[in-house]
């Protein structure tokens, strides 16, 4: 769900995003900055009619001039469907798509998520439950066998390694997205709005926890296991 976010215009796809650049009108108080006070008010001429908001995630981003939204894998393919071409007079799409191209890595997250598949499969090996004959009472009787200590110790150790990434993920996702959303707006002078999007950042820190609540169950299954052994 995070990984596949910004990648149609329906509700779910474009409110799931790592990023998120707007105009934000008004927001400059018209103080003079100096020598840069013919740049400021440049800048704030620009963006005063602006109605464009754009969202970036690890492999599309999401822009709107209105009511409607255009998505798209690349910066170029969303230029071209964007009807206005000055909807985006300071280039917040094209900062955008800098920041998913050069900064976002999703490799931390897919690494995780196929380390995560290899423990499924992992657990597909686990025995299941038998009939077997009691040579005590005569009767049959369900057991289920241990699994392979080998086995067990494979998933544990897949399993904290896939929770070590789903942290990583997390943490370089939200750091840089806080630290891009910063730098837009104070390069704007006020005139863009820039947000971590919420939804993106729980999905990255739920996954992490998630993994390591299976990584202690794994754990707790290989002290049982040991316990009962003895």
């Amino acid at each position: 769900l995070l990984l596949s976010g910004c990648s149609s215009s329906s509700a779910f796809g474009r409110n799931v995003y790592v990023s998120s650049f707007k105009y934000a009108r008004g927001s400059n108080d018209g103080s003079p900055f100096g020598v840069w006070e013919n740049i400021t008010s440049l800048v704030s001429s620009a963006a005063a009619t602006a109605h464009f908001e754009v969202r970036a995630n690890y492999f599309s981003i999401c822009a709107s001039s209105g009511a409607e939204w255009t998505c798209a894998s690349t910066f170029k393919r969303l230029s071209r469907n964007v009807l206005d071409p000055d909807a985006d007079p300071l280039g917040l799409a094209q900062i955008a798509s800098r920041y998913r191209e050069d900064v976002l890595f999703p490799g931390l997250a897919i690494g995780s998520i196929a380390l995560s598949f290899l423990v499924i499969l992992g657990f597909c090996l686990f025995p299941s439950w038998h009939d077997e004959y009691d040579e005590w009472t005569g009767s049959e009787i369900e057991v289920k066998p241990f699994p392979s200590r080998r086995l067990v110790a494979a998933c544990f150790i897949i399993t904290s390694l896939s929770c070590v990434f789903a942290l990583l993920s997390a943490m370089w996702q939200h750091t840089s997205a806080a630290t891009v959303t910063t730098l837009a707006e104070v390069s704007a002078y006020g005139n863009a709005k820039a947000s971590v999007g919420a939804a993106a950042a729980a999905f990255a820190w739920m996954s992490f926890g998630f993994l390591g609540v299976a990584a202690m169950g794994i754990l707790l299954m290989i002290a049982s296991i040991q316990t009962l052994d003895k």
